[in-house]
């Protein structure tokens, strides 16, 4: 009777162990598939945010080059165009209005130029904050000040006019 026991035992522990693998069987797969769509939306965000980022850097570099465009070729002619009303305006050739359309043409110009800069820092604030590894390469930023500022020139045409 004692080899009886013992194989029911043994034979109750194989059939249970077959028992429980045919149990987990349809669990194991069941974690496999929920791994495997896991791994595919991990994939799927990083690339989502590649694109992003890859987007807002071309945004950022396109901001950059227009602030660019109004800093080296915008403001320096807005500029001469002031300083040229300013000077026919002293010889009597032209009303002050032109003085003062000049002056506006150039202010509105800078504030062109000193927005896109803004935007340019807010598209690379949003790319710092999306990047995980932060240092990235990233373009350079335009000087913020316009062209003759730093030398007192541009500003000194219309300094008598605030």
């Amino acid at each position: 009777m004692v080899a009886t026991s013992g194989n029911r035992r043994g034979s109750g522990t194989a059939s249970g162990s077959v028992a429980w693998k045919s149990c987990q069987r349809p669990r194991l797969a069941m974690a496999e598939a929920e791994l495997r769509s896991d791994r595919a939306r991990v994939s799927s965000v990083e690339l989502e945010l590649e694109l992003q980022t890859r987007q807002r850097y071309e945004t950022l570099n396109a901001a950059l080059q227009v602030a660019k465009l109004y800093r080296d070729g915008v403001l320096p002619v807005d500029q001469l165009s002031l300083e040229s009303a300013v000077a026919s305006y002293r010889t009597g050739k032209v009303p002050f209005v032109t003085v003062l359309e000049a002056l506006n043409t150039l202010f509105s110009d800078r504030a062109v130029y000193l927005a896109r800069l803004a935007e340019s820092e807010g598209w690379r604030v949003s790319i710092d904050e999306a990047d995980p590894q932060p240092g990235g390469a990233m373009p350079a930023a335009v000087p913020s000040s316009p062209p003759g500022d730093a030398a007192g020139n541009a500003m000194s045409s219309s300094a008598p006019m605030r």
